[in-house]
């Protein structure tokens, strides 16, 4: 299947939709391990920028529609069979976006330690899912990825402005102390 660079997203839906479950899960890994290598490089020689910080959470946004839509053509009575479990996923990725689009009218881009963890957990409990394992890695996943999205909402109700900065809570708490 040829697919520029810039329709990557559809062409992944693309897989699924055609029924390609192996091709799925291997474009699936390798958006997973590319999601971490980036961030490891920008860190590592202190290549980022916001702008760098919001295309990685762009990108991180397409994984997590990309992922349960696959999923759904692709797997529809496991999706069906583990809903509560993608329920908590999608409202732990989809809280933290909302508030933020309606708050300050672009998405959130804190990376925070949380959502670092829930996405490595996660990252997990879909592959060995989807390649036909057990769901309780996605059962430990879904609820950090849940508590990872509350931690961001409250970061963005907490905040002045948009900020790409804040790992965490603590320092969310701290900035709005200094402000003060």
């Amino acid at each position: 299947m040829d697919c520029a660079w810039r329709r990557r997203g559809r062409c992944w839906l693309a897989l699924a939709w055609f029924g390609e479950a192996t091709a799925f899960l291997v474009v699936l890994l390798l958006a997973i391990l590319s999601d971490g290598i980036d961030g490891w490089i920008a860190r590592r020689f202190n290549a980022y920028s916001a702008l760098g910080v919001r295309l990685d959470s762009l990108a991180d946004y397409a994984i997590y529609i990309i992922i349960p839509l696959g999923g759904w053509w692709l797997w529809p009575e496991l999706v069906k069979r583990e809903a509560f479990w993608f329920g908590l996923v999608v409202i732990g990725y989809a809280l933290p976006g909302a508030v933020a689009l309606l708050r300050f009218h672009r998405l959130s881009s804190y990376h925070t330690w949380s959502a670092k963890l829930a996405v490595g957990l996660l990252s997990i409990g879909f592959l060995v899912l989807f390649a036909g394992g057990p769901a309780w890695p996605l059962h430990i996943g879904a609820p950090i990825a849940l508590l990872a999205g509350i931690e961001q909402t409250l970061i963005t109700l907490m905040a002045d402005r948009p900020r790409d900065d804040l790992p965490s809570i603590v320092h969310a708490i701290r900035s709005r102390a200094e402000r003060v």
